[in-house]
């Protein structure tokens, strides 16, 4: 079974914009999983998850920040990279500058 991360930086993006995609990876017999913030750490706004939840796919809270000067992007970039690695993800679909960004980079150093 082939395996896909669908990576963005807020979770609101992937509700609004990424969410037939999953479905027809769904349908298509991948095991979706998807990586963004839950939670707004610069204003402690708890983004919404639930259209996400029904779709049974698992989440992987990640604190991707919107600034490429952040310090924290570089641990989430190991974060992620080795959850790629545990987890054996096919197919990453990076979305959203910073989250584009690091899944191309995570895409490169994976394989």
């Amino acid at each position: 079974m082939k395996k896909i991360l669908f990576i963005a930086s807020i979770y609101p993006f992937l509700d609004g914009f990424e969410k037939n995609n999953i479905k027809i990876c769904q349908q298509m017999g991948m095991k979706v999983y998807t990586a963004a913030n839950i939670l707004d750490t610069s204003t402690n706004i708890k983004y919404s998850t639930t259209n996400i939840d029904d779709l049974g796919v698992q989440k992987f809270n990640v604190d991707i920040h919107r600034s490429p000067f952040s310090l924290k992007n570089i641990m989430m970039y190991k974060k992620l990279k080795k959850f790629i690695k545990n987890e054996k993800i096919n197919i990453i679909d990076c979305h959203t500058p910073i989250g584009g960004v690091l899944g191309r980079l995570l895409g490169k150093s994976t394989g």
